[in-house]
């Protein structure tokens, strides 16, 4: 069985409002996720994480912790969460990556 590594980071800004990135990929297309993706053979999952929330986002981020790791639904996947926060940049999306990358309030996301 193979399995796939995911990793993503939950940001958060001075309003506690969380960075989210809205998928591009036709299986998840404009569904809101935290910013991250797949493993490159020779990253940590932290290495990944951070690379990943770049290309995506434009912003390099300090990893402050581990929230969990996480088998997938199916069980061939399984995903690291860290914690996070923005070192530089300001948030724009790749649009070869995402389709928008935008801050949601707590509050919103309890909308949805």
């Amino acid at each position: 069985m193979t399995f796939i590594a995911y990793a993503s980071v939950l940001i958060m800004n001075e309003k506690n409002d969380i960075l989210l990135v809205s998928e591009k990929k036709e299986v998840n297309y404009n569904k809101l996720n935290l910013p991250g993706g797949h493993l490159e053979i020779g990253e940590s999952p932290m290495e990944w994480a951070i690379r990943e929330t770049f290309e995506e986002t434009g912003v390099d981020v300090e990893l402050t912790g581990l929230i969990g790791v996480y088998l997938g639904r199916t069980k061939t996947s399984f995903h690291y969460i860290f914690i996070g926060r923005i070192k530089h940049g300001t948030p724009l999306w790749n649009p070869n990556e995402v389709l928008k990358a935008e801050w949601y309030s707590i509050d919103e996301l309890k909308k949805m």
